[in-house]
């Protein structure tokens, strides 16, 4: 060897060895040609470590499916000895994978056995096969779970199999939660509730039944925002909220399907279309967050929408007591209504309907602080009993109600925060000790809007009356397919310096009559269950009972930006 390579190569190690120690990126082509080294800044040393976590998470799962097939193929099992893998991805610890053949196409029917009747989980699948490879899903943690089998095959002979699936003990961290649930005897809506945070600094994803038991989670934190994809899916992330992220489309196995790639963050609300993902983002950090809308394309994973409200809106209108001179906006949610946006700002008390080209259609505010400009499209309160939403959660979009092609009605959580700070008589008489503020309240709401005479009226609400819901920050409401509907009502609330934290779900029919309510709490060392959101729906469906056992992930992350990640991984051995 020449001593011009000896030396090359030397110079090599030295500069790998400088580039692990400061943190720099080494880049080397060919061991002939030059080496680059660039210092990373903390960011991006960041976004290539949830690249790289994600792109191992996929190598893994793929030779967990590789692994599974093969003993699947080798193996002649039957519906009396199927094949059983609990947690096969080892991030569901509640679910699992049943896998045999059967002699002559059958169709099989699920039954997943609950402490009682009414927390049974059974699913039916209506095609004939010979081969099955179906999820459990709707176990018991530290428990020796019932799960029942029933084959029918096309001359409606019956064959049944009885399992025993054992499953781990709750980790410490869900095990230290304690949801008291309480049920009315009134019709509730079918299904788990799945929920979004899950204590102190959980943000695990859950389900629990009406009892409180949980019957489905993910063991892997991800960021708080996710989409539940109507019980379809589930995305998830991970990164920065107001930077590089990760969008991850998995299964309710753990199974990831699909990944995404932003540089905007997400710290509220993700919406899944048909065609896209709609996002809550950032681009003018430090300067401005949460202020920014943008669309990914599902199929290519491009981004081809976006918006910023930083002209669309005047930021400097300050009306309630959550607003900063960055924080202008927090905007927590958005829908997509035909081709436009409908979004909520919290730190302006405002739901807004605009364009993507930026042309306001109308907003559902309080009017003190918007000026001229904005004037005409501020919605007009009709009826006595008619209540802006202040610091609101979660707007969505409701089935059409009347048939009036004008109209459109919207359901929300109206936190109720800044009330009494917007009112300036009332400010004035709580000062002057005149009367004692009144107590605040948050409720659910839903609205109707003509867009054609731009008017609002609401239509129905709950929580006014329960001020012991008052939730200050957070929350959420979601119309049930009963007509029922779902509330989420956090309390944060300091008393002679004891600060406790806990979570109210709470179910409630058309006639305002409780359904179903469970109070969660925690007894770790802050005494708090923190809850963003929570959805409900039954795990079994034709998207959930389909696997994608084998399948290759879309991995849509831009490859350039991929292929750095992996040599920044070469090099520090990550």
């Amino acid at each position: 060897m020449s001593s011009q390579k000896i030396l090359i190569r030397g110079l090599v190690a030295s500069l790998i060895l400088l580039a692990l120690f400061s943190g720099s990126y080494l880049m080397r082509k060919s061991p002939e040609e030059t080496v680059i080294v660039t210092p990373l800044d903390t960011a991006t040393k960041e976004t290539y470590r949830i690249i790289l976590e994600t792109t191992n998470m996929i190598k893994a799962q793929a030779k967990t499916d590789a692994d599974i097939l093969a003993e699947f193929k080798a193996g002649n099992y039957k519906l009396e000895n199927p094949l059983i893998i609990v947690d096969p991805y080892k991030i569901a610890p509640l679910t699992a994978l049943v896998l045999f053949k059967s002699a002559t196409p059958s169709r099989l029917s699920i039954h997943v056995q609950g402490k009682s009747a009414d927390v049974d989980v059974d699913y039916a699948i209506d095609s004939y096969e010979t081969e099955h490879i179906i999820p459990i899903y709707g176990l018991y943690a530290g428990k020796t779970n019932t799960v029942i089998l029933t084959l029918t095959d096309e001359q409606n002979n019956v064959s049944t199999k009885t399992l025993a699936i054992q499953t781990d003990t709750l980790m410490p961290e869900l095990a230290s939660n304690n949801l008291i649930a309480t049920s009315t005897g009134l019709l509730m809506s079918p299904g788990f509730t799945f929920s979004y945070h899950n204590g102190l600094a959980m943000t695990n994803k859950t389900a629990f039944d009406r009892y409180g038991d949980y019957r489905w989670m993910l063991t892997k934190n991800f960021n708080t925002p996710c989409n539940f994809n109507q019980g379809k899916s589930l995305y998830v992330t991970l990164g920065s909220e107001v930077g590089n992220m990760v969008f991850l489309e998995i299964n309710y196995l753990g199974k990831i399907l699909n990944v995404y790639y932003s540089p905007y963050g997400n710290h509220h609300d993700i919406e899944v279309t048909p065609e896209r993902l709609l996002v809550n983002g950032a681009n003018n950090v430090p300067n401005t967050i949460e202020d920014f809308i943008y669309a990914i394309d599902r199929k290519t994973g491009a981004i081809t929408k976006t918006l910023s409200y930083l002209t669309l809106l005047d930021r400097t209108r300050n009306t309630g007591v959550l607003y900063t001179n960055q924080d202008w906006m927090h905007m927590n949610s958005i829908t997509e209504f035909e081709g436009d946006v409908i979004v909520s700002s919290n730190y302006q008390s405002s739901v807004i309907r605009n364009s993507w080209d930026g042309q306001i259609k109308w907003i559902l505010a309080d009017p003190i602080g918007y000026t001229t400009k904005y004037k005409p499209y501020l919605l007009k309160p009709i009826g006595s009993t008619f209540l802006y939403p202040y610091n609101q959660h979660a707007v969505e979009v409701l089935p059409d109600t009347d048939g009036n092609p004008d109209t459109l009605d919207i359901i929300l959580f109206d936190n109720g925060t800044s009330r009494n700070y917007v009112n300036p008589e009332l400010q004035r008489q709580i000062a002057a000790h005149e009367i004692v503020e009144p107590q605040l309240f948050s409720r659910m709401v839903q609205y109707q809007i003509n867009e054609k005479d731009m008017t609002v009226r609401q239509v129905w609400s709950y929580g006014q009356d329960r001020p012991e819901l008052f939730a200050a920050s957070r929350g959420d409401a979601d119309r049930l397919p009963n007509g029922n509907t779902l509330g989420v009502f956090f309390s944060d609330v300091t008393i002679n310096s004891v600060h406790t934290q806990h979570a109210t779900y709470v179910e409630v029919n058309a006639k305002n009559q409780v359904v179903w309510e469970v109070v969660a709490t925690s007894s770790n060392e802050q005494n708090a269950y923190i809850e963003n959101r929570a959805e409900r729906f039954e795990i079994y469906r034709p998207e959930t009972v389909d696997v994608k056992l084998g399948q290759t992930v879309n991995n849509l992350i831009p490859a350039e930006l991929l292929q750095k990640a992996l040599e920044y991984g070469q090099v520090t051995g990550s």
